[in-house]
Order: C-alpha cells, then structure tokens, then sequence
C-alpha cells in the first residue's frame, strides 16, 4: 500500500444507498497525475461524509486494486460557518 496525496476533482452523486445518498469520487493524485475512484464509504471522518472539488487528501492506494483509492483523509478543515 502507498501513501499519496491529492485533490478531488469529481462528485458524482448516485441516488443509492441505505439513505438514497451514495457517491462516487474521483482524487488526482499531485505526484503521479493518476487518478483513483473512491466511494463515500472510505471517507475517515466522523460525522458526515462528504468531500468537495478541490479539497486535498491523503489516501492509500493498493496494487492489487489498480485505479481504486481508500483510506481517504482530508487535509483543509472547513470553516464550520461555511454549513450554516
């Protein structure tokens, strides 16, 4: 498994899921340029999972799953004002 940094550059909201609200997203990665696809579900965070275009991350990355990215971290904590 690798470490790598990155942003979000798409969300794709699906409609699925137990709450109607499942997501795909897309990370670049700012040392390779590849790109990685996630699902809200690999999201670290407590609370809500959500991610914005833009935001930078750190992720894993494993070989055996080629273009697959978990273990999603997120680096710039939003302002809490900017969700009221």
């Amino acid at each position: 498994m690798n470490q790598r940094l990155g942003h979000i550059i798409e969300h794709r909201a699906h409609g699925a899921g137990p709450s109607g609200r499942a997501a795909t997203y897309l990370v670049h990665d700012d040392e390779t340029g590849e790109d990685f696809g996630f699902a809200y579900t690999a999201i670290v965070t407590e609370g809500f999972r959500h991610l914005r275009k833009g935001e930078r991350v750190r992720f894993l990355t494993d070989p055996g799953r080629p273009g697959h990215a978990f273990y999603i971290v997120q680096l710039d904590l939003p302002e809490v004002e900017a969700y009221y």
